[in-house]
């Protein structure tokens, strides 16, 4: 298009084709970076990438869960606030009942030690890890970090394998009495809104989740007029 034709087209034409220069020029920019952060990969954290990162096990301090790691010969300690928990109600747990469930809560946290490096592996030296719930960390922290690690300059596709050390049996899991009520995944972005108000509009109550809260995450949650939160 000549300068001519594109200072004489309609507002809407002109419009769109800026939409589509400015989308063309992110895109590029964002594989430029990309491009960028693999090759400093290779410098920083070169081939063959066999770290194992060790989860420990957690302990507990009213109203704190400490949660431990292991990674190239460093801990790393997640901390785990029991924000809607009181401390009768936390007396009250069966210690027997609720540590498969604090375990998993661990092993939740696992992938974001990919900011580290790119572990290949999440062993438990303090849990059992049946099949299927292997299968399941597995296939949620492919799904999950997909687009972290592409925006990293991380193969997506690669899969972290886990294991545990313990053979025992899994005890059962406890089945505590539930309130009808959803998670809703706090970003802090549009995303996170709209989820929130489509649960609204089916008439479910909900509660946020948030990690690493930050100012925008905590207005999304005043704006929201929703008084449940956990944030971790």
């Amino acid at each position: 298009m000549t300068l001519s034709r594109f200072a004489s087209a309609g507002p809407g034409v002109l419009k769109g084709r800026l939409a589509q220069a400015s989308w063309t020029v992110d895109h590029a920019r964002e594989m430029f970076g990309r491009a960028l952060r693999a090759a400093r990969n290779l410098v920083i954290d070169p081939p063959p990438r066999s770290d194992e990162l060790i989860y420990e096990g957690y302990s507990l301090s009213y109203p704190e869960i400490h949660i431990r790691y292991r990674l190239r010969n460093a801990q790393y300690t997640h901390r785990v606030v029991l924000l809607d928990c009181s401390a009768e109600q936390f007396r009250s747990l069966e210690a027997a009942e609720w540590t498969p469930l604090l375990h998993h809560i661990g092993l939740s946290f696992a992938p974001f030690h990919q900011r580290v490096t790119d572990i290949a592996a999440v062993r438990a030296t303090c849990m059992p890890l049946p099949d299927d719930l292997r299968r399941l960390y597995e296939a949620s922290s492919l799904n999950g970090s997909a687009e972290f690690r592409y925006r990293s300059g991380l193969d997506p596709t690669r899969r972290i394998a886990y294991r545990s050390d313990v053979a025992t049996e899994a005890p059962p899991p406890l089945r505590p009495r539930l309130e009808d009520k959803v998670l809703v995944l706090n970003g802090g972005g549009k995303d996170s809104i709209v989820a929130a108000e489509l649960v609204r509009a089916l008439g479910i109550p909900f509660a946020w989740f948030t990690v690493d809260t930050t100012a925008v995450q905590t207005a999304v949650i005043a704006a929201s007029g929703s008084k449940h939160a956990c944030s971790v």
